[in-house]
């Protein structure tokens, strides 16, 4: 599996690299991301959400085994349906998102010792509306082998 650490000290190094982005929070599980959604004030997003990736272990033989992780990342902003709703917000996070799926292409393009090799045909950008009744954004799946 990948080190936690190593992985939190990654997403904190994307975040500081994509202005825009004004805080990250790590989650497990849908209710984790509900209770830093519920807590945050409309000033405190867009917020990066990073879920720990999952893993599973690929390879017909034991000397050929492999991990193959899953991530997935959100870029995520509280909205005010009075003001334009979610459609505004995917409007305005979209370029953020952007940014951090150029960042994951170029750290892997140079070898990132984080994300090991990341498997290209995995990425996956879905629009992300009424999360949670409050947010909206977008979300980044992918898949690497560490």
């Amino acid at each position: 599996m990948v080190s936690l650490q190593d992985y939190e000290a990654y997403w904190e190094g994307v975040a500081r690299r994509v202005p825009g982005i004004r805080q990250t929070a790590y989650v497990t599980v849908d209710q984790d991301m509900s209770k830093r959604i519920g807590a945050l004030g409309r000033d405190e997003s867009p917020v990066l959400f990073v879920v720990v990736p999952s893993a599973g272990t690929e390879g017909r033989v034991v000397d050929a085994l492999y991990e193959r992780h899953v991530g997935i990342v959100f870029v995520m902003a509280k909205y005010d349906a009075q003001r334009g709703g979610s459609y505004a917000i995917l409007k305005e996070t979209q370029p953020l998102m952007e940014q951090v799926k150029a960042l994951l292409l170029a750290d892997s393009a140079m070898g990132c010792p984080v994300l090991g090799e990341l498997d290209l045909n995995s990425l996956s950008t879905l629009p992300e509306s009424d999360s949670f009744g409050m947010m909206a954004g977008w979300s980044l799946g992918f898949s690497f082998i560490k």
